[in-house]
């Protein structure tokens, strides 16, 4: 995305740059302590060293490491990685390549959380318009959703098998409300939290 200012106005102008169409893939993913960034140049295609950058939102770019030297194979498809061991902790981390002459790829986001005691992350909290309650559940195994309002009553029940819910503004009134996740398969409790409307 590319802002341009034409007789005082900001306007958004996107485009697909060539360096996207040389990458077979991007992606990143959180692993315990760091996002892992994992992509895969297209073969006969190569620049002179890279660059990795990030940012809390999707624009504001700052490097967050680079890959020195020619990168990409005249004969093969490459696959690097990268970790980035200081992201932005309990949010989303955005991440773009720029190949120099090749340009910048898409941006990607990635969550990051560190699961309280626990094992629940709310974030936002206090929440204006949603919230997104994580929890840990990495075989995807069936949980019951409990909230409660600050009387004790129930107010949303949810059973999924991910690994996070959304919480829409508009389906509670202002307040404090309490979370409980439950393991369908031995209805232990996997975690609690509050979040605040």
């Amino acid at each position: 995305m590319k802002y341009l200012i034409i007789a005082g106005l900001l306007i958004s102008v996107s485009f697909r740059c060539e360096a996207q169409n040389e990458l077979l893939s991007f992606s990143g993913v959180q692993v315990s302590d760091h996002v892992q960034l994992t992509f895969t140049m297209r073969a006969g295609i190569t620049c002179n060293g890279l660059v990795i950058e990030h940012s809390s939102s999707p624009a504001g770019f700052t490097e967050a490491g680079n890959i020195p030297g020619v990168c990409g194979s005249a004969s093969e498809d490459l696959t690097y990685t990268f970790n980035d061991n200081m992201p932005l902790v309990n949010g989303v981390n955005y991440y773009r390549l720029n190949l120099g002459n090749l340009g910048y790829s898409d941006v990607i986001q990635v969550d990051f959380f560190r699961y309280d005691e626990n094992g629940i992350v709310v974030f936002p909290n206090p929440a204006t318009d949603e919230a997104v309650i994580y929890f840990l559940n990495p075989a995807k195994g069936e949980h019951t959703v409990m909230i409660y309002d600050a009387t004790g009553k129930r107010k949303k029940k949810f059973i999924t098998r991910a690994d996070k819910i959304r919480l829409e503004r508009g389906s509670f009134n202002s307040g404090v409300f309490f979370i409980e996740i439950f393991r369908n398969s031995d209805r232990k409790i996997v975690g609690t939290a509050k979040v605040v409307f």
